[in-house]
């Protein structure tokens, strides 16, 4: 019955937009309840203050919130994520095009579901608020522009324009553009040498260095701050470490659906490519030599540094796009790509927003319960900013409030949380105090306020989620427990919130 269904879908004329439409609205309902994570707000930050770059990103990120909100002015969850939401479907799309331009309607059904099937493209990119949302977008564009020019023969001015602004957009997305761009020039010089001889490809080189140069002068102007933080992260140790790239591949097979890199194991082999048209044998080629670099540098990173899987992810997601080539006939294969990504997609919401774990470290130490519930990092901070306003604003916390508090952190998470959810309820600052390394874009927040010595009366929150005692911290000299607050999911205390009053020391 499966299989007959998802044939009669497959012949439609109108496959595509039930394939978009479908999962944005299912995104649509997902946004409702599911509130934003450790990363998504502390992207929230940039938004508030836009500059030619940040701490630990370039600035399209915060740009896209701050477009979305329309300004901060509408502060809202869905708001928030609705750019990735639509770049996440405009994605599914542009892959469609871009392969029917190069092979015919059955190769491009196959690349836009297959790529649809990924957990990267739809939850990591299509969903959530992250760098990689736009990153993502850029890269297909630029290897739609790539595909013209290598694969079709269209190496037109116009063509060589818009790869350079779409590989200048990727890297004020994100840094690890310039993994793809080192592939594929290899791949200039390797196979197609003659472009080096032309005007063109040093003109699209000349217009990505005019996208960089504002977050290349930003990193000038502040000691290269960004670039530093970044090359901490992935600076070689001399131990190795076997779990770190342990984690790092599986990772990878999560991120992009485990069928589905399972499958591309098995079809791209040398026998399956000779049956391929010369043009698809480029392709192949072409998207290897763009895509491997970023793969094989984070896994040699993952020998003795953590790493995250979304770091590589790009790099796996886009090799998708020639793997459609290799199953567009091959549909048993394709409908239960789908069924798997279908199951995990319908039931991933449902699960963050019911399902409660009872899974804590030591459930009877307040301190410690919900510490090993990570959903908590996505609910139950809007409730508690509610518990906080309502306290502070009732009769016994009506004197705590006024324009001479703020909050202070020590960390960016959960203090992007704090400032979002709490704070600005209140319409409290919240300042960074602690090391950069720690704080990150607090840092440079802290010099847009009003100098903390002058605050009156400084709060400090912390949860039993990833519980902070302010007691034993080295910059407060007093710190008083003002008060506890529970953190509730599915009509549960499932995590403690507690509210210090503290004194910095001088």
């Amino acid at each position: 019955m499966i299989g007959r269904y998802f044939y009669y879908w497959w012949k439609s004329k109108h496959f595509i937009h039930f394939l978009i439409g479908g999962l944005f609205l299912l995104k649509i309902y997902a946004s409702i309840f599911i509130e934003l994570g450790n990363d998504e707000v502390y992207y929230t930050l940039y938004a508030r203050d836009l500059q030619w770059s940040y701490f630990d990103h370039p600035p399209l990120v915060g740009l896209s919130i701050f477009i979305s909100t329309l300004g901060g002015f509408i502060k809202s969850d869905f708001l928030v994520r609705l750019i990735p939401m639509i770049l996440g479907s405009v994605n599914v799309f542009i892959v469609y095009k871009s392969i029917q331009e190069i092979s015919n309607e059955a190769t491009a059904k196959a690349a836009a579901l297959l790529f649809s099937s990924s957990f990267y493209v739809q939850i990591l990119c299509g969903f959530f608020i992250l760098p990689d949302s736009i990153l993502l977008t850029c890269l297909i564009l630029a290897f739609r522009m790539l595909n013209r020019i290598y694969l079709l023969s269209d190496d037109a001015v116009s063509n060589w324009i818009y790869l350079g602004c779409f590989f200048g957009l990727g890297f004020l997305s994100k840094y690890s553009v310039v993994f793809f761009i080192f592939g594929l020039f290899v791949y200039t010089i390797v196979y197609k040498r003659e472009f080096l001889l032309s005007y063109k490809i040093w003109l699209s080189l000349l217009i990505f260095l005019l996208f960089i140069m504002p977050v290349l002068y930003w990193n000038y102007a502040n000691d290269f701050i960004s670039f530093r933080f970044h090359e901490n992260r992935v600076g070689s140790d001399d131990r190795i470490r076997f779990v770190f790239l342990l984690r790092e591949i599986l990772g990878g097979f999560f991120y992009n659906n485990p069928i589905l890199i399972l499958l591309m194991i098995v079809f791209v082999n040398r026998k399956n490519w000779i049956r391929q048209e010369v043009k698809h044998l480029e392709m192949i080629r072409l998207y290897l030599f763009g895509n491997i670099p970023i793969i094989v540098f984070f896994v040699f990173v993952s020998l003795t540094k953590p790493t995250l899987p979304h770091w590589a992810a790009p790099g796996y997601t886009l090799l998708i796009i020639p793997l459609s080539f290799l199953l567009a006939k091959k549909l048993e294969y394709i409908k239960w790509v789908l069924l798997f990504f279908l199951i995990v997609f319908l039931i991933a919401p449902l699960f963050v927003r019911f399902y409660q774990f009872p899974i804590n470290t030591n459930p009877s130490n307040e301190k410690q319960l919900g510490s090993n519930d990570f959903t908590l990092d996505l609910c139950g901070w809007e409730n508690l900013g509610d518990s906080i306003q309502s306290w502070m604003s009732s009769k016994n916390g009506k004197s705590k409030l006024n324009n001479e508090s703020a909050f202070v952190v020590d960390k960016w998470f959960p203090g992007a949380h704090i400032q979002y959810y709490v704070a600005d309820k209140l319409s409290w600052p919240t300042y960074g105090v602690g090391s950069i390394s720690e704080i990150h874009q607090f840092y440079f927040f802290n010099a847009q306020l009003t100098k903390i010595d002058d605050v009156e009366n400084l709060y400090y929150l912390t949860t039993s989620r990833l519980y902070q005692d302010p007691f034993i911290k080295p910059y407060f000299k007093e710190v008083m427990l003002i008060k506890k607050f529970p953190i509730i999911k599915s009509e549960k205390t499932c995590a403690w919130a507690f509210l210090f009053k503290v004194k910095l020391v001088q």
